[in-house]
């Protein structure tokens, strides 16, 4: 501080300088006041600056938690989407998902035009996913279309409701997991 006290009457006569002596006079002052009135008025003392900026508390933890969840989250998603668009088209029977749709009243030409259209719709949802490409509107459009799958197959197969396996009952969470990932996407 000594050699600031000494070179402000210097920085006094140049006009422009970053050190003057008014500005070393405020900064000895000090730059704090008496917190009583602010407390009275607003009913509660500030926060000590260390304590307000912890992280370890509120939104900025939740924020670091999710900091690795929320990519593991989308990919979790993501592969669901691919795994079935997969899965579909080239490992399950085609004689066997022609007979669920036909089920569900989804016959002749239009059969394969359903069964690889939402095969194709799939894959370009998980892709989209992975490549974060509209991720929000996306992601909307998806829980819609699982609930759309989930209450199609409610009404023409029930059965797969209250299958042990849950091939449906799973369709839940995943609503759960594509509406968090919603909250939490950019």
């Amino acid at each position: 501080m000594a050699l600031v006290w000494w070179v402000a009457p210097l920085g006094d006569h140049v006009g422009s300088s970053p050190v003057t002596s008014e500005m070393v006079r405020m900064l000895a002052r000090g730059n704090t006041a008496d917190v009583t009135p602010w407390a009275r008025a607003c009913g509660f003392p500030p926060r000590p600056l260390p304590d307000a900026l912890d992280p370890s508390t509120g939104d900025d933890r939740t924020c670091a938690r999710l900091y690795f969840v929320r990519p593991l989250l989308r990919l979790s998603v993501a592969f669901i989407w691919l795994a079935t668009a997969v899965i579909c088209a080239f490992v399950y029977p085609r004689a066997e998902s022609y007979a669920l749709l036909a089920v569900c009243g989804i016959t002749g030409s239009l059969a394969p035009l359903s069964l690889y259209g939402a095969c194709a719709l799939d894959g370009f949802l998980g892709t989209c996913l992975l490549l974060r490409w509209h991720t929000r509107p996306l992601l909307i459009f998806q829980a819609a279309l699982v609930t759309g799958y989930s209450l199609a197959i409610l009404f023409c197969l029930p059965e797969y409701w209250l299958h042990p396996f849950g091939p449906l009952t799973k369709n839940v969470p995943l609503l759960g997991a594509i509406l968090a990932l919603w909250a939490v996407e950019d």
